[in-house]
């Protein structure tokens, strides 16, 4: 026989009466000691739950606790622990007794709770760990009706995180899987509405709402279906949800119904309606002081979507809203450090620039302090050195470029790449250091640009002749580069004639 929940189990020993009525709970409660641990694990959890019933909840888990050092390889107590602490908002507590619970027994059940401790947690990757595993252990045609349920609500919870992850076809398998054995939960429709409208099969979406509704005329559902008709255009259809909802709900849900409503109407151009549904989600100021649920995964693909869409100004709100939360998000830090780069070229007069740059500069020297090895901050770090080195003050100069210098190199070992090399030749000839750029250049691919620039370099540090040989190589001798270094090394030799000759193919005066 599959190992019960912990729930069917006190059904089966016939004392639900205890857990359902308060006042039985706590007369019972008051016989209970919590320093003295029952002779059964099993009479331990009686004792537990009807202290949780009585509200005694410290009580309850000093006994539970006591009675895990008593019987340290009992599945029910530690199982029981696991969840009473995903009741009290403790996830790594819970974690901890639900994962020793999975070692001592593995059901479903477990499984299920174990992945809501981590997905509350915040630890996503590993709530898919345990989904994936638990998962692949259980068949649901030799599971009991009971344990069933538990290896359906994983496969719910794989399809949400799949669909947050953005891999819509493998979400939509799991809720079509999840409703080939329990049709009755609206949550799986939603979702499934949710994926057909993103994929614009709208009137699919609609027919799958409206099972929803049909299993559930809840709060919830109703404001869902009211801001899915609305962002597809049926005004009337959100109208009535909207109002539904309202109806149902309380405090800020209710709120945001109303202004919801209110926003509906004003779109259908009834504006008495709207103004009075505004005038009655004033009442609810709870909404302004209540603290929105937190996604950093979600909230860097909004900033990513405003950065898509030149929205540089609510990207870079985002980032520091985010970094304010979650300093050390290294994604948040790397994207502002980048934003900030950009805002600076593009959008900010000369003395912004400045600014911006060296706030840039900061922050990417705090990420390189913890994250030495990343390639593409040092570059960063680097481009940004050089741009403050042209616009910044002078006497900062050298200074500026030598960091950049310093970046570079260290980028160079870790990723020996071509753009990494010719921005570290471009350094070293912005500081005159010109027998350093060359040797940089001569590891480079011979291509023309490379080539002109070591032509360049070469007449800087006084090898006219080098430079002459190196232009030997380059074809087009009309490119405006080449016809400009060669001017040089006709001025450096004194040859007039063909200075001149060189300043009418310039001017375009010659053929």
């Amino acid at each position: 026989m599959p190992f019960p929940n912990f729930i069917v189990f006190f059904l089966i020993l016939s004392f639900q009466d205890k857990l359902t009525q308060p006042a039985v709970c706590r007369e019972e409660a008051g016989k209970i000691k919590a320093n003295i641990t029952p002779e059964t694990p099993e009479k331990a959890v009686e004792n537990f739950l009807i202290l949780i019933c009585a509200g005694e909840k410290k009580k309850a888990e000093e006994l539970l606790k006591n009675a895990d050092d008593k019987f340290p390889n009992n599945f029910l107590i530690k199982f029981n622990l696991g969840n009473f602490y995903i009741t009290e908002e403790k996830y790594d507590f819970a974690i901890f007794f639900l994962n020793q619970a999975r070692r001592i027994k593995e059901v479903p059940s477990v499984f299920d709770s174990l992945a809501t401790a981590y997905i509350k947690f915040g630890d996503i990757d590993s709530a898919e760990k345990i989904i994936e595993e638990g998962t692949s252990k259980f068949l649901i045609s030799k599971l009991d009706e009971d344990e069933k349920k538990f290896l359906l609500n994983l496969i719910l919870k794989r399809g949400i995180i799949r669909m947050f992850r953005g891999e819509v076809e493998k979400a939509e398998s799991d809720f079509r899987e999840y409703l080939k054995y329990e049709k009755l939960n609206p949550y799986p429709y939603l979702a499934l509405a949710e994926i057909m409208g993103r994929k614009g099969k709208i009137e699919s979406a609609k027919e799958t709402l409206l099972m929803a509704l049909a299993n559930s005329d809840s709060g919830e559902i109703n404001l869902y279906a009211g801001a899915f008709f609305h962002s597809n255009g049926y005004f009337e259809e959100a109208t009535h949800y909207y109002l539904k909802a309202a109806e149902k709900l309380s405090k800020e849900k209710m709120y945001l119904s109303l202004f919801m409503l209110g926003t509906v109407q004003r779109d259908l151009g009834m504006y008495y309606e709207s103004r009075e549904s505004f005038e009655k989600a004033k009442k609810y100021p709870e909404l302004a002081t209540a603290k929105a649920y937190y996604s950093e995964r979600k909230r860097l693909e909004l900033v990513k979507r405003f950065i898509e869409k030149g929205n540089i100004k609510g990207a870079e709100f985002e980032l520091r809203d985010i970094l304010n939360i979650f300093p050390e998000n290294k994604e948040a830090k790397k994207l502002l450090i980048d934003l900030l780069y950009l805002k600076a070229l593009l959008f900010s007069p000369k003395e912004q620039k400045i600014k911006i740059l060296e706030e840039a500069r900061e922050l990417a020297k705090s990420y390189l302090d913890k994250n030495p090895g990343d390639d593409e901050v040092l570059v960063k770090f680097a481009l940004i050195n050089l741009w403050l080195a042209e616009i910044g003050p002078k006497f900062a100069r050298s200074g500026n470029i030598l960091h950049a210098i310093s970046a570079l190199q260290n980028a160079v070992k870790i990723k020996d790449i071509k753009d990494y090399r010719t921005l570290l030749a471009i350094s070293y000839y912005m500081i005159e250091k010109y027998d350093s750029a060359i040797e940089e250049l001569k590891k480079l691919p011979p291509e023309p640009k490379i080539l002109l620039f070591l032509a360049s370099a070469y007449i800087k540090s006084g090898d006219i002749k080098k430079a002459e040989e190196v232009l030997k190589n380059i074809k087009d001798k009309k490119d405006e580069n080449f016809l400009l270094i060669s001017y040089e090394i006709f001025k450096n030799k004194k040859d007039n004639a063909n200075m001149q000759n060189i300043e009418k193919l310039i001017l375009g005066e010659n053929e």
